[in-house]
């Protein structure tokens, strides 16, 4: 992929606000809530507390990939499987 290619960089045109939409940017985002989460499911008391430390400092998209996020198939992904090729 190129600059320019995705969706974003055409529909936002300047450089400073498309790279808001970066895939570093949206992984960093999606732990961000997942970090939230955990702090807010140890305050109901659905996790430990403890849980919430180690989840916090996981959730940076240094890293990890969004592909590595993915589960290698054995047979190509198809619109009716759960997960589409990437």
């Amino acid at each position: 992929m190129t600059p320019g290619d995705r969706v974003h960089d055409r529909l936002l045109g300047e450089a400073d606000t498309s790279a808001q939409f970066s895939g570093h940017t949206q992984l960093q985002m999606m732990l961000d809530v997942e970090a939230a989460l955990a702090d807010a499911e140890a305050t109901a008391g659905v996790i430990p507390a403890t849980c919430v430390v180690p989840i916090q400092s996981a959730a940076k998209a240094e890293r990890t990939t969004a592909r590595s996020l993915v589960p290698k198939r054995s047979t190509p992904a198809t619109s009716s499987s759960p997960w589409f090729a990437i």
